[in-house]
């Protein structure tokens, strides 16, 4: 009985010196950090994939000057917002075309408004005088200025809301008509 009371006290402390051993590696690697996530912030002028944003730290862009494809063969010259751009790691979601930003879109037939993009500031589309279909891919109602057609003749221009619901696309229209714009507006 000795020789398995011993046997079996020489077991325990093996197993103790064992466990000690392996949380004594365990504490000697050094703790492995996270890797940090690209944080939004504020910026101007930050041109990426042919578009002007201007940045801001709550993770929204504003377009200065929008991308203009030229005119093709098989296709008319067009300016895009697009939904989203990214800058420096951080994706932002694009939500306003800011004053001027077709100011070198004279040529353009055709405008695509991404989907995020809900606001239209003063003299928005001012620049874009052969523009002859806008096309918006929100869901949003979007907030037109005053003033954003300036110098621009809507009686020529069709606005294709083509993902809003019956109740949205009224207040598009709504924000459409007290902006002065007297072309034709479609779902």
């Amino acid at each position: 009985m000795k020789n398995v009371a011993k046997k079996l006290a020489a077991f325990a402390l093996a197993a103790v010196v064992a466990l000690s051993s392996v949380a004594a590696v365990g504490a000697a690697e050094p703790a492995k950090s996270p890797a940090k996530a690209p944080v939004a912030e504020q910026q101007t002028g930050v041109e990426v994939s042919g578009v002007t944003v201007n940045t801001a730290a709550d993770g929204t862009a504003a377009v200065t000057a929008a991308r203009v494809t030229e005119k093709s063969d098989e296709a008319p010259a067009k300016a895009v917002v697009p939904t989203s751009v990214t800058v420096k790691g951080v994706t932002y979601d694009v939500t306003t075309v800011k004053t001027g930003a077709f100011k070198n879109a004279g040529a353009v037939t055709k405008i695509v408004l991404g989907e995020k993009v809900v606001k239209v500031e003063k003299k928005g589309f001012t620049g874009a005088k052969k523009v002859k279909v806008i096309k918006v891919k929100g869901k949003k109602a979007l907030e037109i200025n005053k003033k954003a057609f300036k110098g621009v003749d809507t009686k020529k221009i069709t606005v294709k809301a083509v993902n809003m619901s019956n109740k949205q696309f009224k207040k598009t229209v709504k924000a459409l008509r007290k902006a002065g714009f007297k072309g034709k507006i479609t779902k």
